[in-house]
C-alpha cells in the first residue's frame, strides 16, 4: 500500500524496524524514523543519504548528537521516542512484545491507554506480551494477510497528506541545500584558480 500514500514510521531499531524500513524504501515507499540516538552516524551511510535526498526517508531525533552516550540514556531516549512513533502513526503493528518489560510493552500500553493510534497486535500465542496487549485493547491480527484491510480501514487521509507534505518539504529543503553547497564549492574553486 505504499503507492496509496502510506508511510512506515519506526524507531530504526534492529529487527522488524530496519527490515520494514529497508523493504519500503526499496519498493519506492516513504519512511520516517525516530532515532533514540546515533543520527550523526546514520546520515553518513551513503544509501541512507541517497534516500534522504530523494525525499523518501526522514530522520528525527530528540537527542543531541553531542550528548554523552550511555546504555541507560539510550534506553530512556528509546522509551521517549516511542511516543513520537505512536503519535505520528494512524496505526501500529506489534510483532513481538515481552510481558511488562522491554521497549515495546510500555509504548504499546501507553498508545492503547491514551488512544494515540490504533494498535494492532500479532495474535501469536507464543508471545505472552502480545496476548496481554490484545486483552488490554490491542486489535488482534492473524497470519492470513488481513493486515492490509485493517490498516486501510484505520487510515486517516489528513495524516497521510500531512506526512507526504512533510517529506516533500524536506526534499525541497535538501535539494536547495545541495545547490547552495555546490555554489559555495564553485565559488571557492573559482577564487583559488
Amino acid at each position: 500500500n505504499m503507492g496509496k500514500g502510506f508511510c512506515i514510521v519506526s524507531g530504526g531499531a534492529k529487527g522488524i524496524d530496519i527490515t520494514s524500513s529497508s523493504y519500503t524504501l526499496k519498493k519506492n515507499g516513504y519512511v520516517v524514523e525516530y532515532l533514540a540516538d546515533g543520527i550523526e552516524t546514520k546520515i553518513k551511510d551513503k544509501e541512507v543519504l541517497r534516500y534522504i535526498l530523494a525525499g523518501k526517508l526522514l530522520l528525527y531525533t530528540a537527542t543531541s548528537p553531542f550528548a554523552l552516550k550511555s546504555k541507560q540514556k539510550f534506553v530512556g531516549n528509546a522509551m521517549e521516542r516511542n511516543k513520537f512513533i505512536y503519535a505520528h502513526s494512524n496505526a501500529t503493528i506489534v510483532v513481538k512484545s515481552d510481558y511488562e518489560t522491554g521497549g515495546t510493552w510500555p509504548g504499546a500500553i501507553e498508545a492503547i491507554k491514551y488512544k494515540f493510534c490504533t494498535v494492532y497486535v500479532w495474535d501469536n500465542k507464543i508471545y505472552k506480551g502480545n496476548q496481554e496487549l490484545i486483552e488490554r485493547g490491542g486489535i488482534a491480527i492473524g497470519d492470513d494477510g488481513s493486515i492490509q484491510e485493517a490498516i486501510i480501514r484505520t487510515s486517516d487521509l489528513a495524516t497521510e497528506k500531512t506526512t507526504v507534505k512533510l517529506i516533500t518539504k524536506t526534499r525541497k529543503q535538501s535539494k536547495k541545500k545541495i545547490v547552495e553547497n555546490q555554489t559555495k564549492e564553485n565559488q571557492i574553486q573559482g577564487t583559488t584558480n
